[in-house]
């Protein structure tokens, strides 16, 4: 039965093929060229895809390069209470903009030879009172740094590679964890780097767990300023905390909104008692995520480290000017400051973000094993990809 049925079919089949010959030959060859122009569109389109992809990388690398170029050509000098900058590049020129002939470089003041006496008396004769003889300003003393960064409030310690930025952050952790809490955000952190009894946040470029800290302490400082909205805190009152943020520039490049949460507490966390010191390699604006809003910057105490032959310098500006200041030495791993515990009443679990109302709903009904459609019904009324998107990641942040 089943074989006259499968040779009625086939000659059913053979029947129709014969009849509609024609039509189906024109259907067959339009499906043909559909097909191989969707293959051409999208052959087209991945080499597109990949030229554009391609051409990126290498304008990434050319701007890196300039960059990596840039900063090594550039070597800040102070004279006086004055800044001018100096490009190493052999085809540079000096572009003097101080009013004193002398000159503080390298960790030394440098007396200007007669001809650099006579062109600077030239440059200043229109500036001089008539017959008043010209005398030099009086040598600048180096500033004791640890002991001046105990009262600042928010720094920018700005240096290259091994000029220091890991050993000054050590020992602010040890000096500050005598009369705060420490937090140290640093995504290239490993054991013993940072004085026992800080909270280290970020080892292992855990960014997920940086970005749960930032918004955590934004969200603490918003808390403490409710408190001192209602009354029950006075500014100033809480216990304080300190946050250290090393490798800045990675985190930015890392975490989308890390540079908001940072401006956040840069602007308004001082009334909340937060100090924040900011470790990079550039103080320039967009790498700091900055881009657009410069004049934050100017907010910040500056440290400027720099390696010259094997030297080790730094210079501090907390808004008159930069000038010389003295470095500590090596940092000793075994010391071990004494803890106010009474002001210990931070700890790493805070650093956890605490959900929503919205948020903890979410999460009780998804332990109670409710389906995403379910829940989103439940929350909003109504179901969709954007509810069930927001449904997973409250579950990946909170799980």
């Amino acid at each position: 039965m089943k074989k006259h049925i499968i040779i009625t079919l086939a000659l059913l089949t053979f029947i129709l093929t014969a009849i509609f010959y024609d039509e189906l030959k024109q259907v067959i060859v339009v499906a043909g060229y559909t097909i191989a122009g969707l293959l051409i569109i999208t052959f087209l389109l991945i080499v597109i895809l990949l030229t554009w992809y391609l051409l990126e990388r290498i304008r990434l690398f050319r701007a890196r390069r300039i960059e990596a170029e840039k900063q090594a050509h550039v070597l800040t000098v102070t004279a006086g209470n004055q800044v001018f900058v100096r490009d190493t590049d052999q085809r540079a020129v000096w572009r003097v903009m101080h009013l004193e002939a002398r000159t503080f470089s390298n960790g030394q003041y440098r007396e200007p030879s007669e001809l650099e006496f006579q062109q600077w008396q030239l440059f200043n004769t229109p500036h001089r009172v008539p017959n008043k003889p010209i005398e030099l300003l009086p040598a600048q003393t180096q500033v004791d740094l640890l002991a001046v960064l105990n009262s600042v409030q928010r720094c920018l310690i700005v240096g290259a590679s091994d000029s220091g930025k890991t050993t000054l952050l050590q020992w602010l952790v040890s000096r500050k964890l005598h009369t705060s809490r420490v937090i140290v955000i640093d995504p290239h952190a490993y054991p013993h780097k940072w004085p026992e009894g800080c909270i280290v946040v970020g080892t292992g470029r855990d960014y997920v767990k940086i970005d749960h800290a930032l918004n955590a302490l934004v969200g603490l400082m918003t808390k403490r300023y409710d408190e001192i909205g209602r009354g029950t805190v006075a500014e100033m009152a809480h216990p304080p905390i300190t946050i250290l943020i090393d490798e800045w520039r990675a985190i930015v490049f890392n975490i989308r909104n890390a540079s908001e949460a940072i401006k956040a507490l840069l602007t308004e966390s001082r009334k909340a008692a937060f100090s924040v010191f900011v470790a990079t390699h550039s103080d320039r604006a967009k790498p700091l995520g900055l881009e657009g809003e410069y004049d934050l910057k100017d907010g910040f105490a500056v440290v400027r480290l720099s390696n010259v032959n094997g030297q080790r310098r730094a210079t501090l500006d907390t808004g008159n000017g930069e000038r010389p200041a003295i470095l500590p030495g090596p940092f000793a791993s075994h010391i071990s400051p004494t803890i106010d515990i009474d002001r210990m009443t931070f700890t790493e679990e805070d650093l956890e973000p605490q959900p929503t109302v919205i948020e903890a709903h979410i999460m009780r009904l998804y332990q109670q094993g409710e389906s995403f459609n379910e829940i989103a019904r439940q929350v909003w009324g109504h179901t969709g990809g954007k509810q069930t998107e927001k449904i997973k990641q409250v579950i990946a942040q909170f799980s």
